[in-house]
């Protein structure tokens, strides 16, 4: 039996075409309804288990310095427990998994959630990238961590989840004259000192080698859409949290 992963109240939005194709896939975003209002995380984990109805696999997930570092799950063993049960990893910012029935997880609001898919190999990625991941590559080198896992990036497919869009996400001159110089067709001054993170991830992600027509970006903007999403613009820095999540079921798990 397949886990409730549609709920009618919209505490969870995910990449459609993965889930129509890949009934061992879990994947998506909590909304604002779903309420991680900035409390223990661990909490929040087990309560969206139980929303999914998926109960009883490891919870991992990274703690978020704003870096590139990209980390493999693939042995929970190097990973200690933590509050909850959960599994930390330390100063990473991505994280590959190679593992089925072990679900990860990042925390965004307003960043982009990236996810990767090898439906070939059944292992994945979720990347947070905020404009200094962005600027430091991190979709890139989590694509490259994974095809050196031994993935053929021509079997790999992104989807980038809600986050700030260009339409908000004004910076300062300094930060604007940096992404201009790295990425000149993604920052601009028409109407405002602008950056389009998204377009940015996505020009990693063909560069890297994915088709294009293997990258989609969901529609929405946090700062915009902010009655849907948790957004650390909108709300003046004092917010809850969007959860990504990824999870590979054992085929047995789906009979059951």
């Amino acid at each position: 039996m397949r886990p409730n992963i549609i709920p009618t109240d919209e505490q969870f939005i995910f990449h459609e075409p993965w889930r129509d194709q890949h009934p061992w896939l879990i994947q998506g975003v909590t909304t604002r309804r779903f309420g991680a209002n900035g409390g223990p995380k661990h909490v929040d984990l087990r309560r969206l288990q139980d929303h999914l109805n998926i109960h009883h696999v490891p919870l991992v997930y990274c703690e978020q310095v704003h870096g590139n570092r990209v980390a493999v799950v693939d042995d929970l063993k190097k990973f200690p427990v933590g509050e909850g049960q959960c599994h930390e990893v330390p100063e990473a910012d991505a994280l590959v998994v190679t593992m089925n029935n072990v679900m990860i997880q990042i925390f965004t609001a307003d960043c982009l959630p990236i996810f990767l898919l090898d439906a070939h190999l059944r292992r994945g990625a979720i990347a947070h990238a905020g404009w200094r991941g962005t600027y430091g590559d991190i979709t890139t080198r989590t694509i490259q961590t994974m095809t050196q896992l031994g993935s053929n990036v021509g079997d790999l497919s992104c989807w980038i989840g809600p986050g700030i869009k260009e339409c908000c996400f004004e910076v300062g001159e300094d930060l604007l004259a940096q992404f201009k110089s790295k990425f000149p067709d993604c920052a601009q001054t028409n109407g405002g000192r602008t950056v389009d993170l998204a377009a940015i991830n996505v020009q990693q992600a063909c560069r890297a080698g994915i088709a294009p027509d293997n990258i989609a970006v969901a529609p929405f903007c946090t700062r915009c859409d902010a009655d849907e999403f948790f957004s650390y613009r909108a709300d003046n820095g004092k917010t809850g949290r969007n959860i990504a999540v990824l999870l590979f079921l054992d085929d047995h798990v789906l009979d059951a």
